[in-house]
């Protein structure tokens, strides 16, 4: 079938047909979207275009993809928020998520890692 149909079938009607007490927050995560072919007329970015407003308002949407013109256009009616991983503040951010993944693995496996050498993986990873 089509995307369209696909996104129809696998989404919206069941998801429409889930009774009230089961329906909570909850938020569909499309990675990647620039590695789909984006410029397909009928493809997943036409579909998100057309089909976003037809999920419950209990459904968010999450899509990550590199700036492609193309994307951001078809996309630019649902306000997205774009986030720049190369600005500085986005930087710094990853830098301390890594540092605090480091340090809870050297908490479940000892190692003895010195600050310094914690600091200097952190940066490894960074560069």
């Amino acid at each position: 079938g089509s995307v369209d149909e696909i996104w129809d079938q696998l989404l919206i009607a069941p998801l429409h047909e889930l009774p009230a007490e089961d329906r909570q927050k909850v938020v569909l995560l499309i990675d990647a979207l620039d590695e789909t072919d984006f410029k397909d007329p009928k493809g997943i970015v036409n579909c998100l275009k057309q089909k976003v407003r037809d999920l419950p308002s209990w459904v968010g949407v999450v899509v990550s993809s590199r700036p492609e013109h193309e994307i951001k256009t078809a996309l630019a009616r649902y306000k997205p928020v774009c986030i720049d991983c190369d600005e500085r503040n986005n930087l710094g951010d990853i830098r301390l998520f890594v540092k605090h993944k480091l340090e809870q693995l050297q908490k479940m496996r000892p190692c003895n890692m010195s600050k310094e050498r914690t600091k200097q993986a952190v940066e490894s990873i960074m560069a």
